[in-house]
């Protein structure tokens, strides 16, 4: 019986973020969807403004119910992060922005995680988010490649991708 507390009590915890952690949950401020070359492309980006200086960012993750994904599908997908400037008019005219080399994460929905899950997409960022907002890496937004859907039912679900970012403030 304990360890089934303990296991609920780790579980709430988890969902909830860290203890004692102030959160912000961010709607991209700029977001676009593009088919090209047999694979689809978002590109979005973030503000990351409302996060005080000199907090400590404890956890980043974002989450997306991504449209398309159906049960019988395995999906995968993919983040890097931008490494230059864009607009959605230069994504639909020019293609995507360059990407670093380096996944920022990635994930991918198999059946069985569909029946958990519903097409929830959660990529953990918090390294990512860190580099952004110590300034150390320039905030461009990040790169989402994603196979067999298409750009067209992504792109109305595109404010539906929020980075929840959990941070603590020094005292």
């Amino acid at each position: 019986m304990l360890r089934l507390i303990v296991g609920t009590l780790a579980a709430a915890v988890l969902a909830a973020g860290p203890l004692g952690a102030d959160v912000v949950k961010l709607q991209p401020n700029a977001s676009v969807a593009v088919d090209v070359e047999g694979a689809t492309w978002v590109v979005v980006k973030y503000d990351l403004s409302g996060i005080p200086a000199g907090a400590r960012i404890l956890e980043a993750t974002l989450d997306w119910t991504v449209p398309g994904v159906d049960e019988e599908a395995f999906t995968e997908f993919s983040a890097r992060a931008a490494t230059a400037s864009w607009t959605e008019t230069s994504v639909q005219g020019t293609g995507v922005p360059a990407a670093r080399e380096v996944l920022a994460a990635e994930w991918s929905i198999a059946p069985r995680d569909y029946e958990r899950t519903g097409g929830l997409v959660r990529f953990r960022l918090r390294d990512l988010v860190r580099a952004w907002h110590s300034g150390s890496l320039a905030n461009h937004g990040l790169v989402l490649e994603m196979a067999g859907l298409g750009a067209e039912s992504l792109g109305s679900a595109l404010g539906q991708a929020v980075l929840a970012v959990h941070y603590r403030t020094a005292n």
